[in-house]
């Protein structure tokens, strides 16, 4: 591989730690991902930059995995932007589009109402995801990104939808590098977080079986090492990703033996999530739905609809054998 690969770790207010953002340094310096929109970020990324020799007006353009704050914020600080390549469908979220943003308000008001969560909770996410908008940037002329990295033509730019509806992940074939962005984590299970549908569309997405086949597509690539969204760089991607999706297995196992009844999605994430429930409500709301849908698709649950309350159940007939 020709191009060097530097990471710059920075800090996030986010209960996920530390992101990563990457120069990809080759005859065009690339800035994979920028980080969130906090002066501390902004410090802790110029100081890094000039300990490897460059400065800010060295980066000639920036490429985005997705669009989620602690990946794209930093941008609003660079005095002279530079030219950013994004997927394609997360352009919306990246231009802060009013009527976009409304229609997400609402969207998520009425899906967790349907979930059976309580209206304060509601209000309190509502509130946070306002909180969150802090920490982007408004990128007001992003470029589609095609089936290559611009000015770096070995790379292959890979769908890897699931984490968010767009997501991007980008693979040097030849060494077997791959830049994944949240796709898959050392540490945690990234969540098939919850989104309102596009382009005027009205059924609900079902992120996490975009997600599953994202990662079955990754373990069927040899992938020597994959440099993450946050956290250290690692080789085991194909052990990785059979213990993301038996967990996954084995997580709607548990929510299918507690079907025997009707219950809410909001009442299964107080079983999945005790501790957390409350506390990161879209990621637990989000991750409980993901896998009432994967039963869903597999014909295990069926749902039923009481005063605008959606309420999942075992089908009738069906076999529970608690996943080992």
């Amino acid at each position: 591989m020709k191009e060097k690969i530097i990471t710059i770790e920075l800090p996030t207010p986010f209960h996920i730690g530390a992101v990563n953002v990457y120069l990809l340094v080759g005859d065009t310096i690339t800035l994979i991902d920028c980080g969130p929109k906090t002066k501390e970020a902004w410090t802790v990324f110029t100081e890094q930059l000039h300990h490897y020799g460059y400065r800010e007006s060295d980066i000639e353009q920036l490429v985005l995995t997705h669009y989620h704050p602690d990946h794209v914020g930093m941008y609003a600080y660079f005095s002279e932007p530079p030219t950013v390549f994004a997927p394609a469908d997360e352009m919306v979220y990246l231009q802060r589009d009013s009527l976009f943003l409304q229609h997400r308000t609402t969207f998520f008001t009425t899906f967790y109402k349907q979930m059976g969560v309580p209206p304060k909770l509601i209000e309190g996410e509502q509130k946070k995801l306002a909180m969150y908008a802090h920490y982007a940037s408004v990128i007001s002329a992003p470029l589609p990104l095609g089936p290559t990295l611009p000015c770096h033509p070995d790379w292959q730019v890979l769908k890897t939808p699931g984490h968010s509806p767009d997501h991007r992940s980008f693979y040097h074939k030849d060494s077997g590098t791959l830049l994944g962005g949240d796709c898959l984590l050392p540490h945690v299970s990234s969540t098939a977080l919850m989104e309102p549908p596009l382009h005027g569309e009205t059924v609900r997405l079902k992120p996490i079986l975009h997600y599953r086949q994202s990662l079955r597509m990754l373990r069927s690539l040899p992938v020597t090492l994959l440099y993450p969204g946050h956290r250290l760089p690692f080789s085991n991607v194909s052990t990785l990703i059979d213990e993301r999706l038996h967990l996954q297995e084995k997580r709607a196992s548990s929510l299918l033996l507690a079907l025997q009844s009707p219950q809410t999605p909001y009442e299964l994430s107080q079983l999945l999530f005790p501790k957390i429930y409350t506390k990161d409500l879209h990621l637990t709301i989000s991750e409980t739905v993901a896998l009432l849908d994967l039963l869903e698709e597999q014909q295990l649950v069926e749902r039923q609809e009481h005063e605008h309350t959606t309420y999942y159940v075992q089908k009738e007939g069906v076999e529970v054998n608690e996943a080992p």
